[in-house]
């Protein structure tokens, strides 16, 4: 019985020496990769041998390797009937053993098995690059007002300017009648002359005060209101003025003016927008319940060149064609993006948006035996930095543009809107009010005017012609000759 247990003991040693031992064989003997040409990952050399992150960090797991192209250059696209092109169909297919490298997503889990992640991923916008605009200090000014603001300020100007020229000029209560009838000075008459007026209602705007107020009353209507719009129109500017220069405007020399920052900017503006179709960027807006993303989402697939978006090198191709049209968006993932950035000639930026983070990782068939050594080796890369070292040297030192990113991008700033027209609807409104009261008011003062000098010459005596004055006899007229007494001289 003793025997028969030693037996079976050496038995079960020896099989999982075997076992172990072709383990080991599998593990040292050439693997196959599958692989998509995708720069910097995988790029071809001129000897026709491959270069890229890839090729360095499978030199880096010390195995054996054989890269082949995926037949169709996909990453992983699951057709209708439920099989898989790309590096997930060869997996699935049993056509090659690693995989690589491919973005972490759901439905790729369910048909073959992820390594230990290798790289964060998110997604970026790559857009074209704005060309720098140096702005003056005087334009920057203007900046807390729109330019229909501005234009408006010019017409309520020249109108109400107009219009109280014309009231002082003919209302029978002002300056100028009074110094025509001598009951006011030469100077005080020429104070609202067409020159005078608009001086006193730019005065008025700059709150510098004047020499002679409007006497009549529609004048003084007109006046008030004039002053309440422009206490309005200067403290709004103040405020927008002070708000502009919290956001450091007025501390840098120049600034780019990004088309897009976001997502919802692409969703409402009429810039197109492309993303590599069928892949996890594909799945991440089909996918959505956001309503900002199914707009993009929308947008992308009816574009008429919808079918040509394979590789990011086309995308990249959109982005320089339609630079100077409405423009062209490439959403990619973060590591791609950053990387065409950084290539010449430098006229692109990588604006990268904190949403959907996953991970590239190494793909490999369900139940693989290669799973347990692999996920050891790329912890013990991560853990003496040597991932980190290849992430830098062929996204960074072989970089051949320094200014990847919009600065703008790399800090948080304030957001400044400028003050549109419909701000200002309230004051526009008053102005409105003032100038059809106060012309209203002046006529009326016009029409009491002339009523009131008509009553008064009918009111007074005609002069009498010489004959009627002949012919009317002298009533009421007392004799004022002096009375002549004879005094007689009594004696003689």
């Amino acid at each position: 019985m003793g025997t028969r247990v030693n037996v079976l003991l050496v038995t079960l040693f020896v099989i999982g020496n075997l076992c172990s031992i072709c383990a080991e064989v599998q593990t040292k003997s050439t693997l196959r990769v599958s692989a998509v040409l995708d720069s910097p990952y995988l790029m071809l050399n001129r000897d026709g041998s491959y270069v890229g992150y890839l090729p360095d960090l499978l030199d880096k797991l010390n195995i054996t390797y054989n890269i082949s192209l995926a037949p169709d250059s996909q990453y992983g696209v699951q057709y209708p009937n439920g099989s898989w092109a790309g590096m997930v169909g060869e997996l699935a297919n049993g056509n090659a053993d690693i995989a690589g490298l491919l973005t972490v997503i759901t439905p790729r889990s369910g048909v073959i098995d992820f390594s230990y992640p290798v790289m964060p991923v998110s997604l970026s916008l790559l857009i074209s690059k704005p060309s720098v605009i140096n702005i003056s200090t005087l334009a920057r000014l203007l900046y807390p007002f729109n330019l229909s603001v501005w234009v408006m300020v010019i017409v309520v100007f020249v109108v109400v300017g107009t219009v109280l020229y014309v009231m002082m000029r003919f209302n029978p209560y002002e300056w100028r009648r009074m110094a025509r009838d001598h009951e006011a000075t030469v100077q005080e008459g020429e104070s609202f002359t067409c020159l005078n007026s608009f001086f006193f209602v730019t005065s008025t705007l700059m709150w510098q005060g004047y020499n002679q107020a409007p006497r009549s009353i529609g004048a003084r209507v007109l006046v008030v209101t004039w002053w309440i719009f422009t206490i309005i129109l200067i403290v709004s500017y103040t405020a927008n003025l002070t708000n502009l220069c919290s956001t450091g405007f007025f501390t840098s020399s120049n600034e780019r003016e990004l088309p897009v920052k976001s997502l919802s900017d692409i969703a409402y503006s009429d810039m197109r927008v492309g993303f590599l179709q069928g892949g996890a960027t594909h799945r991440f807006f089909r996918e959505s319940k956001s309503s900002v993303d199914q707009k993009i989402y929308k947008k992308v697939i009816n574009d008429a060149k919808y079918n040509e978006f394979e590789t990011a090198e086309y995308l990249v191709e959109q982005i320089r064609r339609n630079r100077y049209g409405n423009g062209f968006v490439a959403i990619v993932e973060s590591p791609t993006s950053r990387y065409m950035a950084s290539r010449k000639p430098c006229d692109l930026i990588d604006l990268k948006q904190d949403f959907s983070h996953s991970y590239f990782a190494f793909g490999l068939p369900k139940g693989s035996s290669l799973e347990k050594n692999l996920n050891f080796a790329l912890v013990k890369l991560t853990e003496t930095g040597e991932i980190h070292k290849l992430e830098k040297k062929w996204f960074e030192q072989q970089a051949e543009c320094s200014d990847v990113r919009n600065p703008v991008t790399q800090r948080e700033r304030p957001r400044f809107y400028s003050l549109d027209l419909a701000t200002f609807s309230s004051a526009i409104l008053i102005v409105l009010l003032g100038l059809v009261i106060g012309v209203f008011i002046c006529l009326v003062e016009i029409c009491v005017y002339r009523r009131t000098k008509s009553h008064a010459n009918d009111d007074e005596t005609k002069p009498m012609t010489v004959q009627e004055t002949a012919d009317k006899p002298d009533e009421g007229i007392e004799d004022v000759t002096p009375a002549i007494h004879v005094y007689e001289d009594n004696t003689s």
